[in-house]
């Protein structure tokens, strides 16, 4: 799936190292996916411009238009919706599968998805 997202260009977002380990996650994600894949890591609010000119770019919009607006342009948002869309399908679901082989957890996994999914907008249509 890594090497599927790599290809396309999709945008990989992160918060700055991976769980345990103390190697930066743009190395470990360059490593893995290739050098084109664009990163998205929000800097620390203390940062400096340094060598690397996407980051340098994302400093200066945050300095130009906020935060908020850097994190709304490069759809680092969308991280925290996934995160939070993965907790209420655990939540819900359940954390563990119970089929044993591949192509019928794939099926758990899709029909899991759509009832959540459904659940999602319902919830959402409720609001409005």
């Amino acid at each position: 799936m890594a090497a599927r997202l790599a290809g396309v260009g999709h945008p990989v977002t992160g918060q700055g190292t991976c769980p345990g380990s103390s190697e930066p996650t743009a190395t470990a994600i360059r490593q893995v996916l290739g050098p084109d894949v664009e990163l998205i890591i929000p800097p620390p609010k203390n940062a400096i411009p340094g060598d690397c000119d996407a980051r340098n770019a994302h400093l200066e919009m945050i300095a130009e238009h906020g935060r908020m607006a850097w994190q709304k342009a490069t759809g680092y948002g969308q991280q925290s919706c996934g995160e939070a869309q993965i907790g209420r399908y655990k939540a819900v679901i359940g954390p563990n599968l119970r089929s044993r082989k591949m192509e019928t957890q794939t099926t758990e996994t899709k029909i899991a998805t759509r009832a959540l999914n459904r659940m999602t907008q319902l919830a959402s249509e409720d609001v409005l």
